[in-house]
């Protein structure tokens, strides 16, 4: 599969999950991955944009950026700030990111200051 990027930017909300469950699935399939590894992909993805939607500062966007070349990488980034502020979840945010890294091959996090601002997933072909 030639070098591809597919951008898709979409409000930080959980009935947008799906979407991006179908986006990765999508660009997995054209890739040498088994049913069960894409169900993975999908899985490990909807997880990283709930640890969005999750944490204290929430944002108001999601951006998603999906690469497929001779590994599959998943980069979401928050974008803006949600109206609403929340607690945060310590184990529900451990369970999440064991739960990406038993997905993924890699999954690297960043924070800004306190705020989640990116997660980058990969997985090898």
């Amino acid at each position: 599969m030639k070098h591809n990027r597919i951008f898709l930017a979409l409000p930080a909300k959980a009935e947008y999950i799906l979407t991006v469950r179908m986006l990765v699935a999508s660009v997995a399939s054209r890739m040498s991955f088994s049913v069960d590894t894409i169900e993975d992909i999908k899985s490990g993805a909807a997880e990283a944009c709930i640890l969005f939607l999750t944490t204290k500062n929430a944002p108001e966007l999601l951006n998603i950026e999906v690469t497929a070349d001779d590994k599959f990488v998943v980069t979401i980034t928050g974008e803006g700030l949600a109206e609403s502020a929340q607690e945060v979840d310590r184990d529900g945010e451990e369970l999440a990111k064991c739960l990406i890294e038993e997905f993924y091959d890699r999954a690297d996090y960043e924070y800004d200051k306190d705020t989640l601002a990116k997660i980058v997933l990969v997985k090898q072909s």
